[in-house]
């Protein structure tokens, strides 16, 4: 089943506004969920019973969050929809959002921070490579490169990549 989809460059105008409004809306939102942990840290401390610097673990886990999500970026936007991998990753920094108020346990903050870092890995990695590219590469040689590729002196992976 071959998927068609319309390049942005070829959409209608007023797609081309709502598609950019849905993008810097993650991207507004991303920043906002980052500039949200500072002001919060001493109401999440009282709730948890924790000292600053206890509660000051949230920033770890979320940066380290932000890591894994980065990391797991190129893999989930290599195999899947983007836009489907972006909108996942907002709706589920949303409802984790939601749920911090009611959180009372330094654990389950720390949890819940590290899964709003994943998203915002996602979305930062996502919003940036989101375009469709369609490449083909023509290429011509006078040597026996399957014969290069036995000896070692050539890769077999790009011979094969080169012949798709």
């Amino acid at each position: 089943m071959t998927r068609t989809t319309t390049p942005p460059s070829q959409l209608p105008k007023a797609d081309k506004q709502r598609l950019a409004f849905v993008f810097y809306a993650a991207v507004l939102l991303e920043g906002v969920m980052l500039a949200s942990i500072g002001p919060t840290l001493d109401a999440l401390a009282d709730k948890t019973g924790s000292t600053t610097g206890q509660i000051s673990i949230l920033f770890t886990a979320n940066s380290l969050g932000y890591i894994c999500g980065s990391l797991l970026a190129g893999r989930l936007y290599a195999r899947l929809r983007g836009n489907a991998v972006l909108a996942t990753a907002l709706i589920w920094m949303a409802l984790l959002t939601a749920t911090i108020p009611l959180l009372g346990s330094l654990w389950l903050l720390m949890l819940v921070f590290t899964l709003i870092g994943l998203s915002i890995g996602l979305l930062d990695v996502g919003g940036n490579t989101l375009r469709k590219v369609d490449v083909r590469l023509v290429t011509a040689t006078n040597r026996d490169l399957r014969a290069m590729v036995r000896a070692g002196t050539f890769r077999g992976d790009l011979l094969f990549r080169l012949q798709v």
